[in-house]
């Protein structure tokens, strides 16, 4: 079972790649918009585009899902968007402060830019690393990339519902779990939710927040009624294939962790084996889930 499985979302990854390299985005539900991400680290050849970004259409205007990380795939979004629809672009929404998802929002200035009510907080705390490691890597490029904060926010325990014509999304704020600002995007219409880096797909997922917490969010997003997600990073998937992986992966990752900590083992201990039975499921595992322990270990060490 297991391995039909893994078969079949190969295949499926292969085939959507493919047609992905026909196309900018894909139309994976009527009036939802997908551009897939590389499967980059951001140390290795980042080039501002390894991320999931994309937009909903309804009659009257257009919600555009994080913006990728430099100007030039903001302004590619923009333009398929202006050639192929005449709707205006009315609001922008950022799915969490990562700089791989925000640094394209000065390419949509006429925009309504909402996020977590965290989001400002986070975006700024982050902003001298991220304007070294855009400066590092884009080069000159990072120079017309400036940070482009959100000025409308969703509170904690107060989704916000946006109507796009004929068209409702819902907007709802989490508490901290892959970040301290995490934010879905539910379309009513065709019950697709976009769940931010709440959910990774092929690549190791990253822990920037609280693993309890980031438990908890996708226990949470399982009780929706969902046809689609669109992870942060990979191919969208139905709720089973996306949700039951991350899951899988940070449940060992925190018992691993619990153990090795009851038992007195290091830290060093920790970064060569919690959750090594994940490392075959997952791409840049090597890299990813020592950072992860590195997030994890000093936390469940004071619990």
């Amino acid at each position: 079972m297991v391995l039909m499985r893994l078969l079949a979302t190969s295949v499926f990854f292969l085939l959507f790649y493919i047609s992905n390299a026909i196309a900018f985005v894909q139309e994976i539900s009527p009036g939802v918009f997908v551009h897939i991400g590389k499967h980059l680290d951001v140390d290795e050849g980042y080039d501002g585009d390894i991320c999931n970004i994309g937009f909903i259409v309804g009659d009257d205007a257009i919600a555009v899902i994080d913006t990728g990380g430099n100007y030039l795939v903001g302004n590619q979004l923009r333009q398929y968007i202006a050639e192929n629809f005449k709707q205006p672009i009315k609001y922008v929404i950022n799915t969490h402060a990562h700089l791989d998802h925000v640094y394209g929002n000065i390419s949509f200035d006429e925009a309504e830019i909402y996020g977590h009510e965290n989001l400002p907080k986070a975006m700024k705390l982050r902003a001298n690393i991220y304007d070294r490691l855009n400066e590092k890597y884009l080069g000159k490029i990072a120079s017309s990339s400036p940070l482009v904060v959100a000025t409308k926010f969703v509170e904690i325990g107060q989704d916000v519902n946006l109507d796009l014509g004929n068209r409702m999304i819902t907007l709802s704020a989490y508490l901290v779990a892959h970040t301290e600002a995490d934010l879905t995007v539910y379309d009513q219409k065709t019950q697709v939710l976009w769940s931010g880096d709440l959910v990774f797909k092929e690549r190791t997922p990253v822990i920037d927040g609280n693993i309890h917490g980031f438990i908890k969010a996708l226990q949470s997003i399982n009780e929706l009624q969902i046809s689609q997600i669109v992870p942060g990073h990979g191919i969208p998937s139905s709720k089973e294939y996306a949700t039951q992986p991350m899951l899988d992966y940070l449940s060992t990752l925190r018992d691993d962790i619990r153990q090795y900590i009851n038992e007195g083992q290091s830290l060093e201990y920790a970064l060569e084996h919690a959750a090594k039975s994940e490392k075959e499921k997952w791409l840049l595992f090597d890299i990813q889930n020592k950072r992860n322990v590195n997030q994890v270990y000093p936390m469940m060490e004071w619990e």
